[in-house]
């Protein structure tokens, strides 16, 4: 068993052991498209709308993940695993290990139980008090009567479903309807400068990334915010005053480019002011009704009722939104 080095130091109550194959994908003759995501170079593949119900079962369960897939012999396809799922908001620190492997058994079902049951005998200092399988395979079948409402099986050719994030919700002792009626979800508008990172050009931290004399340092536990807001908003987005080459270099070198930001809009965005009426300064004004124009950008949670806007100068903010 190995930990992650980015879980937190607790005890992990609520456990999932994740299959991939048949749990986060299907038997889709063509994978194209926006809905799923490649990983990797065998032609694998994950599918966005399996990995947002995984993400909502862990977040609701504040559960944790042991990747019990045969995925977990390639280092490689465990990594891909990880950033696709980061690409939906599952934090890095949900994952907490991997089962071993035993190759005594008759099927490749009762292999997959007594790893399960091994992991949890030699894991018990972690607090495992409830606990899940994600499953393709009728693990149910190879296991005793009172562990069997624990295996939730999956079928292959729908991948995770509805009801299977239910059930394991019973099993972790929580309403359906916690999971069924969410109420609506918020978007969360960060700025960047002054706000996630600075900059300095002497400063004896380790910075984030530097350049020549140009240093950028992330705000401390800057990844533990994003991953927080990552995984309890329907929508995370940038919004900076800097130019297009600036920001770009701030997302792929700190702040993270696998990451599944609804937009990044930069300077190009922004607006002049109202008092600049010969357009002779840098525009700086975000207008905030530019936003909610769209109903794509609605539906991740950018609407005037619902969004959260985190910015560190706030006489940028022009119309649209009421208070702070």
């Amino acid at each position: 068993m190995r930990a992650h080095r980015h879980a937190p130091k607790h005890n992990f109550t609520r456990v999932v052991f994740l299959d991939v194959d048949g749990v986060l994908n299907s038997a889709a003759e063509h994978a194209a498209g926006s809905d799923y995501i490649p990983v990797g170079s065998g032609g694998l593949w994950l599918e966005r709308n399996l990995l947002l119900r995984l993400r909502d079962l862990l977040h609701v369960g504040q559960a944790h993940v042991v990747v019990s897939s045969s995925w977990r012999r390639e280092q490689a396809a465990i990594e891909a695993l990880k950033i696709a799922c980061a690409q939906v908001g599952i934090a890095l620190w949900r994952f907490i290990g991997q089962t071993c492997e035993i190759r005594v058994g008759r099927t490749a079902a009762s292999r997959r139980v007594a790893e399960i049951q091994a992991y949890l005998r030699c894991s018990a200092q972690l607090g495992v008090q409830q606990w899940v399988a994600l499953d393709d395979m009728d693990l149910a079948s190879q296991c005793p009567q009172h562990l069997r409402k624990n295996m939730i099986r999956t079928d292959p050719h729908h991948g995770l479903q509805p009801e299977q994030v239910q059930a394991a919700l019973q099993v972790f002792g929580l309403s359906e309807n916690r999971w069924e009626s969410p109420p609506q979800g918020k978007g969360i508008i960060l700025d960047i400068d002054g706000t996630l990172i600075d900059t300095a050009s002497h400063s004896p931290l380790q910075p984030a990334y530097s350049q020549e004399a140009l240093a950028i340092y992330g705000r401390p536990h800057l990844q533990t915010f994003l991953d927080f807001c990552f995984e309890n908003f329907a929508g995370v987005a940038l919004w900076s005053t800097s130019d297009e080459e600036w920001c770009k270099l701030v997302v792929d070198k700190v702040l993270g480019p696998e990451r599944s930001w609804c937009f990044q809009w930069c300077q190009q965005h922004c607006s002049e002011h109202l008092r600049d009426k010969e357009g002779e300064e840098i525009p700086v004004c975000k207008k905030l009704r530019k936003v909610w124009k769209s109903s794509t950008r609605r539906a991740c949670g950018f609407h005037r009722k619902g969004c959260v806007i985190i910015e560190a100068q706030l006489r940028r903010l022009q119309r649209g939104f009421r208070g702070r």
